[in-house]
């Protein structure tokens, strides 16, 4: 039994005949006909009466149509459900980065191996300073910020951890003259003062 002999028997019912419903399943009358003679063989019984004024279906046809057409329904209704429950599993990632981090670091390199992994899961950036992007987690508006600096690590309103370190480059003119000028950090405590040798400086913070 398959749903194309099944097709046969309820059109054949709706229409009253293997040539009306033939021309609606865009099919041959005789591939209607041979559909219900397999399907009769498979059920072990008649389906409809041949008559010479057409077809008329009998008490086990009238059985087999209602469960048939019931699990139709069935079917459509298990098929919503189904799609319903794909939908819901297409999921959405709302990742923000602060104006400070660069978003094409070795950040992206791990978004784009998680999306490897996830491809079911739709992955969307915004570029917010970092007061904005902790509002935005807060609220729930994204789902993760990549934020600089730890002033707001000890929010207890949310979840973070160190992922990186930051670069920090000094650049000043190519006409200093490097053996008379030193160059100061403005006191900064994660930075030594330093004797200028080039024309920038990179420390790791």
């Amino acid at each position: 039994m398959n749903t194309v002999q099944i097709q046969c028997f309820l059109e054949v019912v709706r229409t009253g005949s293997t040539t009306e419903a033939a021309k609606t399943l865009h099919l041959s009358q005789q591939a209607i006909s041979k559909n219900l003679i397999e399907l009769e063989k498979e059920l072990d019984n008649k389906l409809f009466d041949r008559t010479t004024r057409g077809l008329a279906i009998t008490v086990a046809g009238e059985y087999y149509e209602r469960l048939f057409r019931q699990t139709a329904q069935d079917m459509s209704e298990i098929g919503e459900l189904v799609n319903k429950r794909h939908a819901s599993l297409s999921m959405k990632l709302e990742i923000g980065y602060s104006i400070w981090v660069d978003p094409y670091s070795e950040i992206q390199e791990s978004i784009e191996s998680f999306s490897k992994r996830h491809p079911e899961t739709m992955i969307l950036g915004s570029q917010l300073d970092n007061k904005s992007l902790i509002e935005e987690v807060k609220a729930q508006k994204i789902d993760v910020a990549f934020i600089s600096g730890g002033q707001f690590f000890a929010d207890r309103d949310i979840s973070t951890m160190s992922v990186g370190k930051e670069d920090i480059c000094l650049c000043v003119p190519d006409n200093i003259e490097s053996d008379k000028v030193d160059i100061k950090c403005f006191g900064l405590p994660f930075i030594n003062q330093l004797h200028y040798n080039g024309h920038i400086w990179n420390g790791v913070v």
